[in-house]
């Protein structure tokens, strides 16, 4: 019984030791726009993990009414200066002249999310999203999965620049020994008439919507995109089938798990959060009422 005792006594103390060194700390998320979908549900995730560890979460970025008197990093410096942040998280770290010089005036960690031509990766914890090549091959492997029949064609509309996705999406159904298929490169804007011209009714159709507006109607199709209101809304309105997504939410909760490992001066690590698809009735986060709730 003592040993029993003694064990959960163990147990206890070290878990009040781990959440010691970031219970009361102070996490800020740094976002050029509060406003945007991406913003709010990496937010969402972000603020919901930290204050489970016991953290402070900050939302720091520009809002319609700051960017009519300031810029991003005007704002950064002013919420950095009142929060005295612990940790922090940057969403979209480049290695411009004016990242590096608000980088090496923190002398606190950093967690970078989706850090773009960044030199000094090894230097910070790193969170990943989905790119475009994992979107790409997981939309093959649903279809594959479908197991279609032979007359339905397979049509995939991707941004013209996007070659990857073709080239990722292509390569998967040809060993999976699909022949009809074909693939349309978009450029410009995309309007609903646009989309509709390229599909019937025996096409299983994959859009890339990542660049381009995605009001289509009655289109019953794959939109491989980052989740915003408007692709939930055509979901919900049976416009589309499913989004096959970056998920931000996680993202979000990754970033102040990496800001709780930077805090306890773990080693250094990156993580990539696979995509997720999103049905209109889903279990858990693949149902729109989850992304609805985060986004309202």
């Amino acid at each position: 019984m003592k040993k029993i005792l003694a064990w959960i006594l163990t147990v206890v103390l070290t878990v009040g030791l781990l959440g010691g060194c970031v219970a009361g700390k102070t996490a800020v998320l740094f976002v050029e726009d509060t406003q945007t979908d991406q913003a709010k549900l990496i937010w969402a995730g972000f603020s919901a993990a930290a204050k489970k560890m016991g953290m402070k979460p900050v939302l720091s970025g520009l809002t319609e009414e700051s960017s009519l008197a300031y810029t991003v990093f005007q704002i950064w410096e002013q919420d950095i200066a009142e929060h005295k942040p612990d940790v922090m998280a940057v969403v979209g770290l480049s290695d411009s002249d004016m990242y590096s010089i608000f980088l090496d005036q923190q002398e606190i960690p950093v967690v970078a999310i989706d850090p773009i031509e960044f030199s000094r990766m090894h230097e910070y914890f790193c969170v990943y999203s989905a790119s475009d090549e994992d979107l790409s091959r997981m939309a093959a492997q649903n279809i594959i999965g479908m197991q279609l029949p032979t007359s339905g064609r397979i049509r995939l509309l991707y941004n013209k620049e996007d070659v990857i996705v073709r080239d990722t999406f292509v390569g998967m159904l040809e060993s999976a020994g699909y022949n009809n298929f074909e693939t349309t490169p978009l450029s410009g804007r995309v309007t609903d008439q646009s989309l509709l011209n390229n599909f019937s009714e025996d096409t299983v159709g994959i859009y890339n919507a990542s660049d381009y507006d995605t009001d289509a109607e009655d289109l019953s199709n794959l939109i491989l995109a980052d989740v915003t209101a408007a692709h939930l809304a055509s979901i919900q309105n049976d416009q589309a089938s499913s989004i096959l997504c970056r998920n931000e939410y996680t993202v979000g909760d990754q970033a102040a798990r990496a800001c709780g490992s930077a805090l306890r001066k773990k080693d250094v690590t990156a993580v990539t959060v696979d995509p997720i698809l999103v049905t209109k009735n889903g279990p858990d986060q693949n149902g729109i009422a989850f992304w609805l709730d985060l986004l309202n």
